[in-house]
């Protein structure tokens, strides 16, 4: 069964599913909406900035980057976003590829294999700061974040960065772990 299939089949809601939704939170039934649409057979250019928009209305943050390890470096490559100003996005043109030894807190959950959260309650220390040059890019540039590893068979591909920078709301733990699954799409 091809994906296209596959979320055909499962975006019309049977009878039964019909009678389930009414016991459904808004939230799953949102979940269940984006997990559909996710299944759609789009090329990966279109996919990434769908996939990221899907995650960034599931979990309410306001922005959510993108970034892959490049195999064989000891770099990180910007591949997509999805909240981004313009003149954020500007500031990441390129490609822009950040050293993972200049990479600061994006290198610590790299090398951790573990979800970084920087707020008030866990602020960022001194040697997880991004290096200068990268430390002055718009999209960089927030207080509050969460950085989640994406990984596969052990190890990480990349990375998702997650903040509330508009909306200066403090991040839902419990929409952090959703955020791997939306990997799985990429």
């Amino acid at each position: 069964m091809t994906r296209r299939d596959h979320a055909a089949k499962h975006s019309t809601p049977t009878k039964k599913q019909r009678a389930t939704s009414k016991t459904l939170t808004p939230t799953q039934e949102r979940f269940i909406r984006l997990s559909a649409a996710l299944n759609e057979d789009l090329p990966l250019e279109q996919q990434i900035p769908h996939v990221l928009g899907a995650a960034r209305e599931l979990t309410g943050y306001d922005r959510l980057v993108l970034w892959a390890k490049i195999p064989a470096a000891e770099r990180l490559v910007y591949v997509s976003n999805s909240g981004l100003t313009p003149d954020e996005t500007d500031s990441l043109s390129g490609p822009l590829e950040i050293p993972l030894s200049k990479a600061g807190a994006l290198a610590k959950a790299y090398r951790e294999q573990a979800v970084l959260v920087v707020d008030d309650e866990h602020p960022l220390q001194t040697n997880s700061r991004l290096k200068p040059a990268y430390s002055d890019i718009k999209a960089l540039r927030t207080n509050c974040f969460a950085v989640v590893p994406l990984a596969a068979h052990g190890q990480v591909l990349g990375l998702l960065v997650a903040d509330n920078k508009y909306a200066r709301a403090p991040l839902d733990p419990n929409s952090l772990c959703v955020l791997p699954t939306f990997a799985l799409h990429l």
